[in-house]
């Protein structure tokens, strides 16, 4: 399109655009269809699928009003860019104190907003950029109408498969860094869980941000659990290095469409309530009161939820104790088995162990040591059928006439 100017002009014959706009209960995205003397407005609000649409014919210039009562929204158009207008809703409907001036920004023709989102999604290496650039591609897909009709079932179910592919590769992905990385040393622990935040943007997901599909949250909860796990074996305190800008954090709670839970809070973080510490969790309030919204509410919950948050660590403290318990032992067992299958198959040997018994007795329920158990009574059992002609070699090199012939007597 012809680079719109700051004056009245017009656009073009017909071009599109897209945007985000805050009215009322959270963003919404508005889809524009232009042309000289009319245009089109498709909105869609976060988690629908379809657009309600909207006309208005008239000059399309700065100053000029969009009427569209009947809609429930009215509209200034306030100026243009070199590549978009802004526009302000007016609509008493609607509040208009509450809803922000927003800009639609020039897009691609409709059926090229889906190809080159499914061919970019098909090949994307999991990276934050590629996960901030398949969800702002996502946003602006234009509404599935405006398609070729023969292309409105098959394109779109083709790239949402492509989009949802790009995801789950994205989860594999980090689950194996979480898995993988270095975290011997403080630096590399850190950096470990700074790449993990960053791979996760709050600002994107599946569903338009990390907290707006729960599956996708708790994936990445799970990963990053994995990781700080693993930092906190190594000796590293994890929750000094955990934070989230303040602006994206009250952009996900304040967005009242979300429903952000108490619990989804600690996977915003990139960190489980486990390895919260008491600095962390107050320096979190403090952030939450600053959104405008519903802030307060989620600090007041994040209080109340503090014992909680005590409770878990307390659990994770006995459950890690029980762990490295039950891994002492499977090394007792281990090392066990290897002094056994190091004695030589003698009688002596037989005999030393007392027949190889089992020095551990019955074991307990956990699964780790279960395994080795079974390990153990295995190695005895080859053992003891080996001692049968061990010992009946034994016994007639070493017993006497008679004491064999007694022996054969009983």
């Amino acid at each position: 399109m012809a680079a719109l100017l700051l004056s009245t002009t017009a656009v073009a014959a017909e071009d599109y655009y897209s945007g985000h706009y805050h009215c009322g209960d959270g963003p919404e995205h508005a889809y524009v269809i232009a042309s000289d003397e009319a245009f089109s407005i498709y909105r869609r609000s976060p988690g629908e699928r379809d657009y309600r649409g909207m006309g208005y014919s008239g000059p399309l210039a700065a100053g000029e009003i969009i009427s569209a009562t009947r809609n429930g929204f009215d509209g200034t158009i306030e100026a243009f860019a070199p590549d978009g207008f802004a526009i302000r809703w007016t609509s008493p409907v609607r509040i208009a104190e509450a809803c922000d001036p927003f800009t639609v920004s020039e897009q691609p023709a409709p059926l090229a907003t889906y190809e080159e989102l499914r061919d970019y999604a098909a090949v994307a290496k999991p990276s934050p950029d590629a996960a901030r650039e398949i969800d702002s591609r996502a946003e602006n897909l234009a509404p599935v109408g405006l398609l070729p009709r023969l292309d409105q079932a098959s394109l779109p179910r083709a790239t949402y498969d492509a989009v949802a592919g790009y995801w789950d590769r994205h989860l594999d992905h980090y689950a194996e860094v979480a898995r993988t990385a270095d975290v011997a040393d403080g630096e590399a622990a850190e950096t470990l869980m700074v790449s993990l935040r960053d791979a996760f943007p709050i600002d994107a997901g599946p569903g338009g941000n990390l907290a707006a599909t729960q599956p996708f949250l708790d994936a990445f909860g799970r990963i990053v659990e994995v990781a700080a796990n693993r930092i906190e074996a190594a000796g590293h305190a994890v929750a000094p290095m955990t934070s989230v800008d303040d602006d994206t954090l009250c952009q996900i709670v304040d967005d009242g469409r979300n429903r952000t839970r108490t619990d989804d809070l600690q996977h915003l973080f990139g960190l489980p309530y486990v390895h919260w510490d008491r600095q962390l969790v107050e320096a979190t309030i403090a952030k939450l009161e600053t959104c405008e919204r519903f802030g307060h509410r989620k600090a007041d919950a994040l209080a109340d939820h503090y014992p909680r948050i005590l409770a878990l660590k307390e659990a994770r403290v006995a459950q890690v104790a029980a762990r490295t318990a039950a891994d002492d032992k499977v090394q007792q067992i281990e090392d066990r088995i290897a002094e056994i299958e190091a004695l030589p198959p003698t009688a002596e040997s037989h005999f030393e162990t007392r027949g190889y018994a089992n020095e551990f007795g019955r074991p307990p329920r956990d699964p780790a040591i279960r395994e080795a158990m079974a390990r153990y009574r295995e190695v005895l059992h080859d053992r003891q059928l080996a001692s049968i002609s061990i010992l009946s070699r034994f016994y007639a090199d070493n017993l006497g006439f008679e004491d064999a012939e007694i022996l054969a007597d009983d």
